[in-house]
């Protein structure tokens, strides 16, 4: 498939060479052109932390800005990336011109004319002002679109945390009203603190605080860098929304609010489940009719105007909260805003590109197989200001990305193949919604019917205390197995996710189309979406063990006789689908059948043949309309027709009814390792409520925020499968949840709603 833009980059131009010769771009150290001689075979051997750390120190550079998306300092990331696979005696895929597949970015604009926050005077002798995009304020990209004209009151942080004893919220009235609030939590650099000592826990994060936010009554939010430990961190004030494939669809006006599972704002801090919609099918949402909610970020400079009306200034006013931990009350006086966010009908468009190199395959028959290692090269990039304004990314996902070099370069110096064709790519766009990987398997960048397995990695050069983490490792038949043995030849402690399910990085469009995979990931640090992700944090021995472990796996899948078998987990109905080995015409057959399940209650069994699925013929390939695609459109709360045969007996049609995502109505946090270890738990288990959604079905059945989820009807849950676990169960089933209270376990019953939608 040739490059649908007309443009191409290489070879690279005079301007961007300079500026990659003053990187260490096109002179450095593990350059496999000028070490690797016909004879050698290092393969493995050739990993290693300075080779690592070469590669690394380029790409995390203030020079790169950041790799953003559709940005200079993103292009430069992908001419690095490309040379290194071509310096390697990788060649482009079968059918392109070079190492670049590119796709069509859209981004829907913020109406500059319409977007603005504007303040009157007050008794206290406030000077009337305004703050404009990009200059004193920008909109946050899940503000709604919208004006409203009302009362400002400061509510401290913004947070409510009971089960902390710290409620900014706690008898303060701010119904109809616009809450300015600060960034990050309380005495954030003390370990000692109840936050942890951190500026990044789900508290923390623009998205809870624009939720506490709205639970309260507020109709906008007004956020301020809080001064104590970030006077000297300018304000990213960059004016940017939501980014998609198509050139038409939910761009324009009135965009998602933070009710809607809205995306995080990049520079945040906190778990990933703020983020990309894992947030266990429960939100906040009602059924009423409400008031769009607005969500600003003000500089420094129009936050000291505000809070002026109470006489008193941002950095007392933090003092005294740090201090006593306790809520401060500052009277605002009559201060009133107009604060007014409006999008534009009109879409942006970026060239998005992907980086792909082929390495084809020694067997004349299984070299048409195709083994990526893949991890997506972008980050948050940079904006302009005194101080470090650069979002290095070292680990988030500098530490893949060289990964995939390395691994390529491994590979690439071998005297003898693997006997599979190998595709080392990495993904643009994974921090705007996972889109590069999503436009590679959905527009046909490569033929998704070829690719045998995905290796993906994703932030791997932190924690090194603790165990390098699995996500896929019990979606393919005989892949636990395998990684077993490579464990031999790369030994570290690993955490195995078995089915525990999350599509929060770039596996997850090949999830969907059931091609198996692995996904390396060493966990969550302070630095995550932080201005100081710098390489001066990566831990290298634990990178350099990972990308060993990554070699080891990739070989093995490469040399084996027989693909690895997906494993597709239809939770809701309770059983496995597995295709044969017939490589002229798979079957779909049932493995597994959970017991009491609505598979086992309507018939199913193990070793079942699954003919058609809503009368559509089952077909083997991962291609269009294939058995994934069939069972995701599977909608909740329609009728399910599976056509069935069984040995010795006719087939049959099975009719089941999807039941609708079961919906407990709270708000899940992430538990950190202290209060794991504290509590006796481990890492696959035990969710955090943040909240409980008052009126909801944990509401009713009485537990409270605090309480941490052990078990659901019988099954142990973490953030990874809860809304797995939910879809299984379905809305209107009543179950017990074991909760630990207080440390003791307590269990009630619940009866499980239908997710609400809005008015």
């Amino acid at each position: 498939m040739k490059n649908k833009h007309p443009h191409r980059l290489c070879p690279i131009p005079l301007a961007l060479a300079l500026a990659l010769a003053t990187a260490g771009v096109l002179s450095i150290p593990g350059s496999l052109a000028a070490e690797a001689s016909p004879g050698d075979s290092p393969g493995m051997d050739l990993i290693d932390q300075e080779l690592l750390e070469s590669h690394l120190r380029v790409l995390a550079s203030d020079t790169f800005r950041g790799r953003g998306t559709g940005e200079e300092g993103g292009r430069m990331a992908e001419e690095y990336i490309a040379a290194k696979f071509r310096e390697a005696g990788l060649t482009p895929l079968p059918g392109e011109d070079d190492y670049f597949l590119e796709f069509d970015l859209y981004s829907p604009q913020f109406d500059e004319s319409e977007t603005y926050l504007r303040w009157n005077g007050s008794e206290a002798g406030v000077t009337p002002g305004q703050a404009v995009p990009g200059i004193g304020m920008r909109p946050f990209p899940f503000s709604e679109s919208g004006s409203h004209e009302a009362p400002i009151v400061f509510a401290g942080y913004g947070i409510s945390a009971p089960d902390l004893n710290y409620d900014d919220y706690e008898g303060l009235d701010v119904e109809g009203k616009i809450v300015f609030i600060l960034r990050h939590e309380p005495r954030e650099e003390d370990a000692e603190s109840p936050f942890d000592g951190k500026a990044s826990t789900d508290h923390a994060t623009f998205v809870t605080k624009a939720r506490t936010a709205q639970e309260h009554g507020a109709i906008g939010m007004i956020l301020v860098t809080d001064p104590l430990h970030h006077q000297d961190e300018a304000d990213d004030l960059r004016l940017y929304t939501t980014f998609q494939l198509e050139s038409e669809g939910p761009g324009g006006r009135g965009g998602g609010g933070p009710g809607r599972g809205a995306p995080r704002a990049q520079g945040e801090g906190g778990a990933r489940g703020a983020g990309r919609g894992n947030d266990a099918g429960d939100t906040t949402d009602s059924e009423e009719e409400v008031l769009p909610f607005l969500a600003v970020h003000v500089s420094r400079e129009v936050g000291d105007q505000l809070i002026a009306a109470s006489g008193r200034t941002l950095a007392g006013i933090q003092t005294e909260i740090d201090e006593n931990l306790w809520p401060v009350r500052v009277p605002l006086g009559d201060l009133r805003a107009e604060l007014s966010v409006g999008r534009s009908d009109e879409l942006k468009h970026f060239v998005g590109r992907n980086v792909a190199g082929y390495l084809e395959g020694r067997d004349p028959l299984l070299k048409e197989d195709w083994v990526l290692v893949g991890g997506h090269h972008d980050h948050l990039g940079a904006y302009d200001g005194p101080g470090d304004t650069v979002y290095n990314g070292a680990d988030d996902n500098g530490s893949g990305t060289t990964g995939v070099i390395t691994l390529a370069q491994a590979f690439a110096s071998r005297d003898e193949r693997p006997r599979r064709s190998m595709v080392f790519t990495t993904f643009a766009a994974e921090e705007k919604g996972l889109l590069g990987s999503e436009a590679m398997v959905e527009q046909g960048q490569i033929p998704l019917e070829k690719v045998a397995f995905l290796l993906n990695i994703d932030m791997i050069g932190r924690n090194a205390d603790q165990p390098l983490a699995f996500t896929g490792d019990g979606f393919s038949r005989g892949l636990p197995e395998l990684v077993e043995d490579a464990l031999e030849d790369a030994p570290q402690d690993v955490e195995w996710g078995e089915m525990n399910y999350s599509g929060r990085t770039d596996h997850a469009a090949f999830y969907a189309r059931g091609v198996p995979f692995l996904t390396f990931f060493s966990g969550f640090h302070d630095q995550y979406h932080q201005l100081d992700d710098h390489i001066e944090r990566i831990e290298f021995d634990k990178l350099e063990r990972s990308v060993r472990l990554a070699y080891a796996i990739a070989d093995r899948v490469a040399e084996r006789d027989h693909r690895l078998a997906f494993i597709h987990d239809v939770s809701w109905l309770g059983l496995h689908l597995e295709l044969t080995e017939d490589d002229e015409s798979p079957r779909a057959y049932v493995s597994h059948v959970t017991p009491d399940s609505r598979a086992d209650e309507n018939g199913f069994a193990v070793g079942d043949f699954v003919d058609s699925i809503n009368e559509v013929e089952v077909v083997g390939s991962p291609g269009e309309r294939s058995l994934g695609d069939l069972l995701a459109e599977i909608e909740p709360g329609s009728i399910a027709k599976f056509e069935v045969s069984r040995s010795g007996l006719s087939s049959q049609t099975i009719e089941v009814e999807r039941a609708k995502t079961g919906y407990m109505g709270v708000w899940p946090g992430q538990l950190g390792a202290e209060q794991r270890e504290e509590l006796g738990l481990k890492t696959n288990e035990g969710i955090l409520l943040r909240n409980v959604v008052e009126g909801g079905p944990c509401d009713k059945a009485g537990l409270e925020s605090g309480d941490v989820v052990l078990e659901i009807d019988g099954r142990v849950v973490s953030s990874r499968n809860l809304r797995g676990t939910l879809s299984q169960i379905g809305a209107g089933e009543t179950v017990d949840v074991i909760v630990l209270r207080d440390g003791k376990p307590q269990t009630f019953s619940v009866t499980l709603g239908e997710r609400p939608t809005r008015g």
